[in-house]
């Protein structure tokens, strides 16, 4: 009996990631998946039930991580409300960065998954966007940001933009450098909700 090896795992990923962000999740085929990832279509159900786990599994690691790096964050004292705000803006850009890839298939897709079931990764997600909330509040309360700040709106804005930013940048990299993108939003976001001074 064939057992699970870690190893052979990460590679179904890293294959469906590839594959994904070249055909799309739609026309995607498992037997695709398991040609890149050099296994046989059999080893990629001992994993995964179905292609659309495939793509739960990879929202779920990448926002699992990501609020468990912004959690610890948000933990410090040491940091003002703008810092940590600016630490979440760099965590996204920062898990895109070297995945061109992986963030094809986060623009393409994730929306996918939101509107048409309730998959595993939301609650990290959502974890990820209330960090982010919080964050607001605080400065809102250290005299930092206004108090009249639009929450909801501010949140679907901010990750709206940052959404087509990666997206843009994963197309055409030169034409739309990462780093200097982030920056911008960066400055946009924290201009936008600063308290006059």
């Amino acid at each position: 009996m064939r057992t699970k090896t870690g190893n052979k795992e990460q590679r179904i990923l890293d294959a469906a990631v590839a594959i994904f962000a070249r055909d799309g999740y739609h026309h995607s085929r498992i037997s695709d998946i398991a040609e890149q990832a050099g296994i046989s279509v059999g080893s990629v159900y001992l994993y995964f039930g179905d292609k659309e786990s495939i793509l739960n599994r990879l929202f779920s690691d990448l926002w699992a991580r990501l609020a468990g790096e912004l959690e610890v964050q948000c933990r410090r004292q040491d940091l003002t409300a703008v810092e940590k705000l600016d630490i979440m803006i760099d965590l996204i850009f920062n898990g895109f960065a070297h995945h061109a890839d992986l963030a094809v298939v986060f623009v393409n897709e994730q929306n996918f998954l939101l509107e048409h079931s309730r998959p595993d990764f939301v609650k990290h997600y959502e974890a990820y966007l209330r960090m982010g909330t919080q964050i607001v509040r605080e400065g809102i309360k250290q005299g930092v940001f206004r108090p009249d700040v639009d929450l909801v709106v501010l949140r679907h804005f901010t990750f709206g933009g940052i959404r087509h930013l990666i997206h843009l940048w994963a197309h055409e990299p030169k034409r739309f450098p990462l780093l200097q993108m982030r920056s911008g939003i960066k400055e946009l976001v924290k201009n936008s909700i600063r308290t006059s001074r």
